[in-house]
């Protein structure tokens, strides 16, 4: 099984020039989109069996109380943003406003965001187990370390890591 150091050495060979803390965001808002897909699935799925209208059950979905992980805004979410065509890098940079209000550091351009976003995609998050998930973000946290990425340059996985498990 392809493992997440395999997915990061892929996408570092792809980045050229640009910041190895950019691909640990962006793996970070991909895996926390897919952990907040499948919580998302299940609670609409909830409603579903209770009897409740699909019209009603879309709008309760939308609301930040029912997940028991960080809600992610329709905006902010992974097959949001790569759905829409065109500016990638700003809608990825605001999609990082938006669950950081203070994130500042962003450059890539969109050819090369669209490349890490086709790499990215391939990833079987939500397929792997609680042990596998711990696993893939240790591997993750040394790929940092090995890295000399300080934690100020990663404010999307140091607020929102402890979501993935």
């Amino acid at each position: 099984m392809i493992g997440i150091s395999d997915f990061l050495e892929k996408c570092n060979a792809t980045l050229e020039h640009y910041k190895e803390s950019n691909l640990i965001e962006l793996l970070t808002l991909k895996l926390l989109s897919d952990q907040f897909e499948k919580e998302r699935v299940e609670i609409r799925n909830d409603f579903l069996v209770r009897g409740i209208c699909v019209k009603e059950v879309d709008e309760l979905i939308e609301e930040p109380s029912y997940y028991k992980m960080a809600y992610i805004p329709n905006t902010a979410r992974w097959n949001t943003l790569i759905m829409e065509k065109g500016q990638l890098s700003h809608r990825f940079h605001q999609a990082f406003q938006t669950l950081v209000p203070s994130y500042i550091e962003w450059d890539m351009d969109d050819f090369s965001l669209a490349k890490i976003i086709n790499i990215l995609d391939f990833y079987p998050w939500t397929d792997k187990t609680q042990m596998e998930k711990e696993s893939e973000i240790q591997q993750l946290e040394y790929w940092i370390k090995e890295k000399d990425i300080s934690i100020q340059e990663l404010p999307i996985f140091h607020y929102y890591s402890k979501f993935l498990l």
